[in-house]
């Protein structure tokens, strides 16, 4: 890690900032959750140009990141044509368990 090879100190410095020690506990706390996310998810983002990874990369990324709040993983990009042609299964309820 960055911190473990005295960058935040050096950076400190340069930026004339405080060299207070830092505290991981929330960083910490995230990386657990996402460690521990095991309970797949399914959501379809269906749209123009979703077969470019940068078309909607801040939606992918968003509910990746509120997948792991619930301790699930997971997100599929779905090509509209496909879905159309009858290529994919349907979408299943919109139901949701998670609290």
């Amino acid at each position: 890690m960055p911190h473990e090879e005295g960058l935040d100190t050096e950076v400190c410095k340069i930026l004339r900032l405080d060299d207070a020690p830092p505290t991981f506990t929330e960083w910490e706390a995230l990386v657990e959750r996402v460690e521990a996310a095991t309970r797949p998810v399914r959501i379809g983002l269906i749209g123009k140009y979703v077969t470019l990874i940068d078309a909607h990369f801040s939606v992918v990324e968003a509910t990746k990141h509120g997948g792991f709040h619930h301790g699930a993983m997971g997100g599929d990009r779905v090509d509209p044509g496909r879905r159309r042609r009858g290529l994919l299964p349907p979408v299943a309820s919109a139901t949701s368990t998670a609290s």
